[in-house]
Formats: C-alpha cells, structure tokens, sequence
C-alpha cells in the first residue's frame, strides 16, 4: 500500500515538472514582465540617495584602566550613545545650525534630521560610527559633520565623558547607497516567476476535464474501450481531441 502511495507521488511530481516544462515559455514571459515592471516602477517612484558617514571615539572618565572591562562597559551604553546622538537637542542645534549655513534644500526641521540619522557601535569597541542618509550628498555630508560635532558635545555633557573624539570625519559620497535597480528588477523577477508557476499548478490542480484515455481510467476507473482518431482536416481543439465511452454518473 505504502509502495503505491509513493508510486503515485512520484508520478504526480513528474506530471508536474513536464507541465511546467510545457509551459516554461509563459513562465518566463511573467517573469520579464514583472522584471521590467519592478524596474521602471523603482527608477519612476524613489529618487537616488546618498548616505555619509563620520565615527566617534568616546572616552569615559570612569576608566578603571581595564581595558576590556572599559570595553564591556561600554557596549552596555550602546543604546544611551543612540539615544543621545538621536535626541532633540541634538537635532534642533542640527536644524538650527543648517539654517544660518542657508544649506541646499533650505530648512530642515529636527524630526527631518532625526529621520535621517542611523547609529551603530561596533562589537567591543567605543567606536560610534554616525550614518547620515539624504538626497543630496553635500548636503548629507554637511549634516554628518554637524550632527557629530553637536553629539560630541551632548554626550560630554550628559554622560561625563572624559572625552569624545573625532575618528573619521564625513566626506561626501561620490556613489548613490540606493536604491538598487538591478536587486529590485531581479527581485520582481522572481516574483513573476513563482507567480506562474503558482498559477500554472492551482489551474492544473482545478482541471477535471478528461483529456485522454490515461485519465478515463485514472479519475473514473475504468478502461477505455477505444480512441477514435481526428479525421483529416479536422481542427484540434478542446471539443474533439478524442471520444470516449462512458460518461460520468
């Protein structure tokens, strides 16, 4: 019983795989559909944008001259550098420094400039690197800059830090950070592609029709009597492919 069950996957699994055989060349038509869909759809909605970054080395004064017990401790602050570096002080002196700079695209305001901050600290260090993403990147440069010389100073203030120095400062990127045309085009590619093959397998799933003398005796259970062969001429189509005996009760 059980090597019948198997049979049967087996075979139900190979009708599949040649159904999708057969019908590969739709398949890939969807897929270049939604490939280049997905990409002019991108390149049409979302303008290219840069993003500079600048680091910060904080020092703490309760250093206990252990460094790797310096180093714990402060990857426990991770979230208060993020906190800080992200805080309405540090925005609005951003905003308001921009402002008297009459920078490119006119005034930003604090929450504009907090959305367009990204921190990281990386792994048993007291490195903070401060990204900086905008549509213009002098611009993103000039609000990295400004943003780790008002965070330097918060953060001196509120956590008593010994100090905060410059490890890198921003400088303008010369290459666009997003978005990526080519990921998102293959992205919608594939997309298409499962889309098919869904499509072609829950259609093929939901067709009962009989189409020849093999399903007569698999779906009704008996055996065909006879196939009457199309006579010269005749058109093939979904109404005469073949006459069988019998019908369904």
């Amino acid at each position: 019983m059980d090597n019948r069950k198997n049979a049967q996957i087996e075979i139900d699994l190979g009708a599949i795989m040649h159904l999708l055989f057969t019908k590969l060349p739709v398949i890939v038509i969807t897929s270049a559909i939604f490939l280049l869909a997905n990409l002019l759809y991108v390149n049409a909605k979302y303008a290219p944008y840069y993003t500079s970054s600048t680091k910060l080395y904080v020092m703490p004064k309760s250093s206990t001259g252990n460094l790797n017990s310096d180093l714990q401790a402060g990857a426990t602050l991770t979230k208060d550098y993020v906190e800080l570096i992200q805080s309405r002080e540090v925005t609005e002196a951003v905003s308001a420094r921009l402002s008297m700079k009459n920078t490119v695209g006119g005034y930003i305001s604090p929450s504009a400039i907090r959305g367009m901050i990204r921190v990281s600290v990386a792994d048993n260090t007291r490195v903070i690197t401060i990204y900086i993403t905008d549509f213009d990147p002098f611009r993103a440069c000039d609000i990295a800059n400004c943003v780790r010389e008002e965070a330097a100073k918060h953060i001196t203030n509120v956590m008593d830090a010994e100090a905060v120095n410059v490890v890198d400062e921003a400088s303008i990127p010369m290459a666009k950070s997003g978005p990526n045309p080519k990921r998102n085009a293959i992205l919608g590619g594939i997309f298409g592609a499962f889309l098919a093959i869904a499509a072609v397998i829950i259609f093929n799933l939901a067709d009962d029709t009989i189409k020849n003398a093999g399903d007569i005796q698999k779906y009704l259970e008996i055996s065909a009597l006879g196939v009457i062969p199309l006579a010269e001429g005749v058109k093939r189509n979904k109404k005469h492919r073949f006459l069988n005996i019998g019908r369904r009760r």
